[in-house]
């Protein structure tokens, strides 16, 4: 988040490099569509664990779509979150900014069907180290 004006081009180049990749391997057409099946179907029966409390939501998933089903899990990793207050305060980013970013993340995420995961090592409690 350190630079949040490469995010997206970041993200397009790998989603780029695995399309690329995978046309490389000579899949069998039934695996690859098995396997975007599968993603599919984690896609489908995912359920936001605060939203379980306004009941069934099977309705509301049954019809959800992958525009870009690569066949694979993809998890979009946005790190360094502590910088965002160093953007307000030298590039003056306002919270309009960071909705922006978060949607357009979590627009292109559900394009693929993939995953959204922010960090931040700001406070020493949340690293485990082994």
């Amino acid at each position: 988040m350190t630079k949040p004006w490469d995010i997206f081009r970041y993200v397009c180049t790998w989603v780029e490099i695995l399309e690329k990749h995978i046309s490389t391997l000579n899949i069998p057409t039934e695996v690859l569509e098995e396997q975007k099946s599968k993603v599919l179907r984690r896609f489908q029966e995912y359920v936001e664990p605060t939203m379980s409390i306004y009941g069934n939501l099977d309705e509301q998933s049954s019809s959800a779509e992958i525009e870009k089903n690569l066949g694979l899990e993809i998890i979009v990793v946005v790190t360094e979150t502590e910088y965002m207050s160093m953007l307000q305060s030298e590039y003056g980013y306002i919270d309009e900014h960071f909705d922006f970013i978060q949607f357009s993340l979590r627009k292109f995420c559900l394009t693929y069907g993939a995953a959204l995961l922010y960090l931040s090592l700001k406070e020493t409690e949340t690293v485990i180290y082994y």
